[in-house]
């Protein structure tokens, strides 16, 4: 018995199970990952799993936006942390805030500011694209499991972190179900 890990193409750690015996399964979006040599069979026989999406809100934006599959990303020094360039199709990220965030980060606040462009004006803004970043991440083959922890370590520690963190791991619970 041995865990698995999995990193991404910059080394950072993507995907964690615990010490397993017998089949594992998993999903691993499109990518370059890193495995142990010993582990390399488990890559050639990953099966995608699919898990029930979260619920999406109607987006309230008055420009509804097709999420592009492909940005160019940009690392500089941005104190907005993450912005986005619908119209270069372009992410601009603080160099710094990006440093260790590895794909997994990256991907979930990416999708969370895409979120934005489809909701507006409300106090729930936050939460739903929190589920926006979430949904998207399921259906690009993310895990459930790797969904929570991003997204529990990219909230504060406010009160309203705590919500959406509780609403967080309620999706993952409920995404769990195949």
């Amino acid at each position: 018995m041995h865990p698995v890990r999995v990193y991404d193409s910059e080394g950072v750690l993507f995907y964690y199970n615990r010490p397993y015996e017998g089949a594992l399964t998993f999903n691993l979006p499109k990518g370059s990952y890193k495995i142990d040599e010993d582990e390399l069979y488990l890559l050639k026989e990953i099966k995608p799993l699919k898990y029930e999406l979260p619920y999406l809100d109607k987006a309230t934006a008055k420009n509804k936006i097709k999420i592009p599959e492909n940005f160019t990303h940009y690392m500089t020094k941005n104190p907005a942390k993450c912005s986005i360039d619908l119209k270069e199709g372009a992410i601009i990220w603080d160099e710094e805030f990006a440093k260790g965030l590895g794909k997994l980060g990256r991907s979930f606040i990416a999708l969370h500011e895409l979120g934005h462009y489809m909701y507006n004006g409300s106090p729930e803004d936050e939460q739903r694209c929190d589920t926006f970043a979430r949904y998207h991440m399921l259906k690009r083959g993310y895990n459930p499991s790797q969904i929570a922890a991003v997204s529990s370590a990219t909230l504060g520690n406010s009160h309203l972190s705590d919500k959406r963190n509780f609403k967080a791991l309620k999706d993952a619970k409920n995404a769990d179900t195949i």
